[in-house]
């Protein structure tokens, strides 16, 4: 459980029905992965993501990012971070606990997810899906997903029934939109 305000991530046990200590991060942290035996938290005013052992719940790596990190998704052998902050995604290579360079995305890249070996960036206005194809490091596809509406990108939901879903800010309503080839 993230605890922005306390700049701290808690474990829930949910056997016992109860959270554990409070686990220092670092200021703001926002959104938790798990991937390559790690739990990962983006910390948005660092900017930084913790890097914590699970056996432990110690911060084992802090990584510094080159923006306010968001949502994470493992893919292709790395952490891929977004940022609403510079219009930009960010691989971590969790073998060296570093970031690389940032790349370009469209406006406001929040949501992450992997599907069938791309990447895919959902972005907040437009709204925009991006494929990255996190081998080569590089966007290898744009769509416009509707003309018009706020998104929460960052609730993206996996594909179901070769469809991608993103709910609707501005008519609470849930746009289903065809993964594109």
């Amino acid at each position: 459980m993230v605890c922005e305000e306390s700049g701290a991530v808690l474990r829930v046990d949910p056997g016992e029905d109860r959270a554990g200590r409070p686990i220092a991060v670092g200021l703001e942290p926002r959104f938790v992965a798990v991937a390559f035996e790690s739990v990962w938290v983006s910390n948005h005013l660092d900017p930084t993501i913790a890097r914590l052992d699970p056996a432990t719940g110690r911060v084992v790596a802090e990584i510094a990012t080159e923006f306010g990190p968001q949502v994470m998704a493992e893919a292709g052998g790395g952490l891929w971070v977004s940022s609403v902050d510079s219009d930009a995604v960010q691989r971590i290579d969790p073998s060296t606990n570093e970031a690389g360079p940032p790349i370009a995305a469209e406006a406001l890249p929040d949501g992450l997810l992997l599907h069938d070996g791309a990447l895919w960036v959902a972005t907040d206005l437009g709204p925009i899906l991006q494929r990255v194809d996190p081998a080569a490091g590089a966007i290898t596809g744009t769509w416009v997903v509707s003309e018009e509406g706020a998104i929460a990108a960052d609730q993206l939901v996996a594909e179901e029934g070769g469809a991608f879903w993103f709910p609707l800010l501005d008519s609470g309503e849930v746009l289903k939109v065809p993964i594109p080839a």
